[in-house]
């Protein structure tokens, strides 16, 4: 693991708890299909969901008309400044290239609420899907 900086995300209690909540929902068992390459290319993604899918299958409660795109920083997301940050290291579709299992999404989250978001994590140079797969607390 690289010695890289951490910055933590300005998440609210409740999202705090939303994202503990998901963490231990995805150890299993789940309620559908998980693969992280399908996040939030439609609306209505079926039977097969990223980790900001199985939210309200974790009893994290998407509002009627709620998209996906507003769900997941009212859920799981953080100040606009650190939204971006937030979804990438949580629930961006290129984990799925390294680690598109439950248990590395959830090890993700973990990590972040306790150490924060890698500084560097998205410099192309880092390749920072292969230095933090797998990330643990």
């Amino acid at each position: 693991m690289t010695t890289a900086n951490h910055t933590m995300p300005d998440l609210t209690d409740k999202q705090r708890a939303n994202l503990a909540k998901l963490s231990a929902y995805l150890r299993g068992p789940l309620k559908a299909q998980f693969d992280m390459s399908r996040y939030w290319q439609e609306d209505e993604c079926g039977s097969v969901g990223c980790a900001v899918g199985h939210g309200p299958l974790a009893g994290i409660v998407r509002r009627d008309l709620e998209t996906w795109f507003r769900y997941a920083p009212r859920a799981f997301g953080a100040s606009h400044e650190d939204a971006c940050k937030v979804r990438d290291w949580c629930f961006s579709a290129f984990w799925a290239l390294k680690d598109n299992t439950p248990d590395g999404a959830a090890d993700r989250i973990d990590y972040m609420l306790k150490n924060g978001i890698p500084d560097e994590f998205m410099v192309p140079s880092k390749q920072w899907v292969s230095v933090y797969s797998g990330a643990k607390p």
